[in-house]
């Protein structure tokens, strides 16, 4: 055989270059070749460092359990069905019938860790856990890296940018919290610690509740078609400072800000600062369609003005007049009637009427009622 081939008297079988075969009567019981070896059901290494290495050539791949893995390296406990690991998720599969999972364990002072790198950066972000914390992480390490979630369809439906923001339906939340649509809320709602809601929807829809104290806000917004609603009454209260306080409509060159009641509007006021009463388009300053009672609370009939006082046009008013006007440039006008509408309008006038003036154009005069007929005053 050589002097590079031997078999001892028991067994064993030693080479120069290396190979070790340890025999049996019932077999091969151990094999080395080059610092590997094969002992019963046990791969092990004798290399000094410890390295073991599964290095498949080409395009090989390894299988522990399955023949024919379908990545670099396929564990299988046991067959899933038709099932192939998909493209880019593949170097490492974990396969079985039933529930499959990979562990990471360690200390419980100590971190378990999933971390993700490239070579711009070793560690880009990473998942980790420690028991003595009682703290799942999940987060980015890149400066500005941002964590997003996906739902149906690998659609983002939530994100944490690099500043803290946390966006629902937004992948650029600007606040702390910013919600695209709607938030319910099935018990309270606190801002610092203070109720502000209870079973609440906010959002492009109603509030379905009372609002008990909005403590202190810096925004609050509220997009779309949006409704704040005073389910069992309410009020919007300014208290406190120095500062001015606003209710504030932004609206097109054809909107308005409106105030209702039972679903009517009342009170309209437009772009230019047009304010209507029971008119939702008024073109004067102040627009009023009804009456309108001054110093008191009766009802003066719709269109009439009623002034419990004095009236003064130019001037402040004494308190002994009723009416009184003051201008280096303009009269005074009474009501001017033809002829004819002197009869018709006249022909209803009784005692209560006495005192009533006019003009009449046909005429050329002043006249007025007596409490019985028609006088000429001038």
């Amino acid at each position: 055989m050589g002097t590079n081939f031997g078999v001892d008297n028991t067994g064993n079988i030693t080479t120069a270059g290396g190979v070790t075969i340890s025999g049996a009567a019932s077999g091969i019981t151990q094999l080395d070749v080059d610092n590997l070896r094969l002992d019963g059901n046990t791969i092990s290494t004798t290399d000094a460092n410890g390295d073991l290495l599964f290095a498949p050539n080409g395009t090989g791949k390894v299988g522990i359990g399955i023949n024919g893995p379908d990545g670099t390296l396929h564990v299988q406990t046991a067959t899933a069905g038709v099932v192939a690991a998909v493209s880019g998720a593949d170097d490492f599969i974990v396969e079985n019938n039933a529930d499959a999972g990979i562990s990471i364990l360690g200390p419980n002072n100590a971190f378990q860790s999933l971390a993700f790198g490239s070579p711009a950066d070793a560690v880009g972000a990473k998942i980790r856990w420690t028991h003595d914390e009682g703290t799942l992480e999940i987060g980015s390490e890149r400066l500005g890296g941002e964590v997003s979630f996906f739902s149906g369809n690998f659609v983002e439906a939530a994100r944490f940018d690099s500043a803290g923001n946390f966006g629902i339906g937004t992948g650029g939340p600007t606040a702390k919290l910013d919600v695209a649509g709607d938030v319910n809320t099935s018990t309270d709602y606190n801002i610092g610690g203070t109720q502000v809601l209870s079973s609440a929807t906010l959002g492009s829809g109603v509030v379905n509740s009372s609002l008990t104290n909005l403590g202190t806000l810096t925004n609050l917004t509220m997009g779309g078609s949006s409704l704040l609603q005073f389910v069992q009454g309410g009020k919007i209260k300014f208290t406190g400072g120095s500062g001015n306080n606003f209710i504030e409509g932004n609206v097109s060159n054809t909107g308005r800000l409106g105030f209702s009641t039972e679903n009517t509007e009342r009170i309209s006021i437009l772009l230019g600062g047009q304010v209507g009463i029971g008119i939702t388009n008024p073109v004067a300053k102040l627009a009023v369609n009804g009456g309108l009672h001054v110093g008191g609370n009766s009802d003066p009939g719709d269109n009439n003005l009623q002034v419990d006082g004095t009236v003064g046009i130019g001037t402040t008013p004494l308190s002994t007049t009723v009416l009184q006007a003051n201008s280096t440039t303009k009269g005074f006008m009474p009501p001017r009637w033809t002829g004819a509408q002197e009869t018709t309008n006249t022909g209803g006038f009784g005692a209560g009427d006495a005192g009533v003036m006019w003009y009449n154009t046909t005429a050329n005069s002043f006249k007025g009622w007596d409490g019985t007929s028609i006088v000429v005053l001038g």
